[in-house]
């Protein structure tokens, strides 16, 4: 004999899931990020700091601080602890409305591989895997990991390599990659 309380209650529990996967889904899809539209925005960020690198625009004052005042929108600043140790101020991963801990700590020289360090407000802790030298940057309150690799000055490879990652609370993923 079928029990009619247990099946309306399983219809009920499904027809609830289904309605707040509809609305969650959508909203946390367009509220975090469209890959394609920042991918393209971060790269433009991304080329402009790689003519920073270039003697030609180092040694024109004027270009290399306008570069650098176009950057100042994106890229998050950090204050230098130790070597190879730096860390971001201000900075909310978990949305909780209080500042979290953020600190890079990078291995020496152009090679070192460096880790993204996170203490959350609440005491709990997340870090990330090793990756090249990155910076952080932010788009619409949401942040970013930019790692870019430069094949003129790393020692495994020749090519010009970035990475871009999206960081929220307990998630690194990656989101663009210009291979």
């Amino acid at each position: 004999m079928i029990n009619m309380k247990k099946l309306t209650n399983n219809w009920l529990l499904l027809w609830i899931a289904i309605v707040v996967i509809g609305i969650v889904q959508p909203v946390f899809a367009s509220a975090v990020y469209d890959s394609n539209s920042i991918c393209k925005q971060i790269y433009k960020y991304s080329n402009l700091s790689r003519k920073l690198h270039n003697p030609k625009v180092y040694r024109n004052k004027k270009k290399y601080f306008e570069i650098s005042k176009r950057l100042e929108e994106f890229i998050l600043p950090f204050t230098i602890l130790d070597e190879g140790k730096d860390k971001f101020m201000g900075l909310d991963i978990d949305g909780d409305g209080k500042d979290d801990e953020v600190l890079r700590n990078c291995g020496a020289g152009a090679g070192g591989l460096c880790s993204l360090y996170i203490k959350y407000s609440n005491g709990e802790q997340y870090i990330s895997e090793e990756m090249g030298h990155f910076y952080l940057g932010h788009i619409d309150h949401n942040i970013y990991i930019v790692e870019e690799t430069y094949g003129d000055i790393s020692p495994y490879t020749d090519k010009d390599d970035t990475r871009i990652f999206f960081v929220s609370k307990g998630i690194i993923k990656e989101i663009c990659n210009n291979k």
